[in-house]
Parts: structure tokens; C-alpha cells; sequence
């Protein structure tokens, strides 16, 4: 029932109390014979049963305005989890969007790094292009540890292979040694050119270093842990060894040793 129906039955209940009221008040002797009492119990009578129709119209109002709150509430409850659950569809479907680009993101540079060290590698005699193209391989493992690849030997081969021959040729670099020890860069036009040669194997390695904290934190880590941990460890030993005596390139023990250990 609505409104304009409720308050017309208002209407025609108080419509109806008056007119008895109004019809006693002409009529209280003609042509009835009623005694004042009896008059004043009629009129009393009379309202107190409109009053109480009104009244109880009213209660029923304000329950059947409570139920419509409440369906009202539930409405909006239904609402709020069904809007709450479109953002919750959206979010999971934009992080899954999210995973695929960073998957595509990561098989991209994964590859163009792993050709790039290949053609690096190639693009001379292998002790001298071998240091750039194991930073280059280096930096596709930390992108390769991110897809979905089962298969990394042939990746820690050429790293093996890369640092086998490493010397300090690798650095475009011939060295002096002085008198108080220290070993420096003699070559003209060379970027550390009167350097000591730690100073630029350090800065070589700074970078590398920096990739081996990023494989190493990555949750994939343990499906290599233990090939790149030998690899990295060839890695470090040939760094100390051209340290140590630049000149000598590694054996041929050596080179059989980082490949196979």
C-alpha cells in the first residue's frame, strides 16, 4: 500500500469520526431522546475509536517503515559486497595482467642479453672479449631466473666457458709494476690509465657484484644455487688470480678445472 492510499484511509476514518460527531451534536434530541451523558459517551466513544484506528495506522506505519529500512539496509549490504567483489575480480584480474607483462618483460631481456653475449663473445679472440660477454650472461641469468625456465646449463657453460680464459687482456688493459708493489694500467687513451689495476677490476666487478645480490634474493634461487655458486666461485678466483700475476694466462689444468668443477 502506498502513501497516498494510507493517508486517504486517514482521511476518510477522521472524515467519518466528524460527521458522527457533528450528526449527534444536531441531533442529540430530535429525533432521538439521549441525555447529555449519554451524548458526551457517544462523542467520546466515537473519537476514541478514530483516535485509536489512527493511532494503530500509525504503528503499522512505522513498522512496515522499519521493514522497509531494513530491506532497505540488506539492499545496500548487497550492493556494497557486490561493487566489493568487482573491485576484488579487478584487482586479481590486473595482478595476473600485471604477472604477464613482468613474464614477457623478463623472457625479453633474458633473450636479447643472452644474444648480445653471444655476439660479444664472438666478435674477437675469446681472452678478449670474454669478460664482457660473462657480465652480459651474468645479467640474462637475472632475468632468466624470473620465467619459467627448468634448463640453465647451458647458460652456466658459457659463463664457465667466459671465465676459463679470462685475463687481464679481457680489460683491453696491459699493466707496469712498480717498486712499492703496485701493478697500473700503461695503456694510453686507456680509461684507467695510470690506475692500479685493482681499481678497475673492482669497478668491473661492483656491478656484477650488485646482479649476484639480485639472483641470490630471488625466491627461484635454489633451483641454482648450487652450479651458480661454483661458477661465481671460478669467477672470483680468476679475478684474484689475474690480481695476483697479470701477465700469466690461466692453464690449461685451470681452464679444465673451471669447466668441469
Amino acid at each position: 500500500m502506498n502513501n497516498s492510499m494510507k493517508q486517504k484511509m486517514v482521511n476518510i476514518i477522521l472524515g467519518i469520526g466528524i460527521l458522527l460527531s457533528l450528526f449527534f451534536s444536531w441531533y442529540k434530541v430530535i429525533p432521538c431522546e439521549i441525555t447529555n451523558d449519554t451524548y458526551i459517551g457517544t462523542i467520546v466513544t466515537t473519537l476514541s475509536i478514530a483516535i485509536t484506528l489512527v493511532i494503530g495506522y500509525q504503528i503499522i506505519n512505522v513498522i512496515e517503515i522499519r521493514k522497509d529500512l531494513r530491506e532497505q539496509r540488506a539492499e545496500n549490504e548487497r550492493e556494497r559486497n557486490h561493487y566489493a567483489q568487482l573491485i576484488k575480480d579487478a584487482e586479481q584480474k590486473s595482478l595476473v595482467l600485471e604477472r604477464k607483462i613482468k613474464k614477457q618483460e623478463n623472457e625479453t631481456s633474458e633473450g636479447l642479453n643472452l644474444l648480445n653475449a653471444l655476439i660479444v663473445f664472438n666478435n674477437g679472440q675469446d681472452f678478449v672479449t670474454c669478460a664482457d660477454a660473462f657480465a652480459i650472461m651474468h645479467k640474462a641469468l637475472q632475468y632468466s631466473i624470473e620465467t619459467e625456465r627448468t634448463e640453465y646449463e647451458w647458460i652456466f657453460q658459457y659463463l664457465r666457458k667466459f671465465v676459463s680464459v679470462m685475463q687481464v687482456q679481457a680489460f683491453n688493459a696491459s699493466v707496469s709494476f712498480h717498486k712499492d708493489g703496485k701493478i697500473t694500467i700503461n695503456v694510453l687513451g686507456h680509461p684507467y690509465y695510470g690506475k692500479e689495476l685493482k681499481t678497475m677490476l673492482d669497478d668491473y666487478c661492483k656491478p656484477i657484484y650488485e646482479v649476484d645480490g639480485i639472483i641470490r634474493s630471488n625466491p627461484n634461487y635454489m633451483k641454482i644455487k648450487m652450479e651458480y655458486e661454483c661458477v661465481m666461485m671460478h669467477f672470483e678466483n680468476r679475478i684474484q688470480g689475474i690480481l695476483k700475476d697479470p701477465i700469466t694466462p690461466p692453464s690449461q689444468e685451470e681452464q679444465e678445472f673451471i669447466m668441469t668443477h
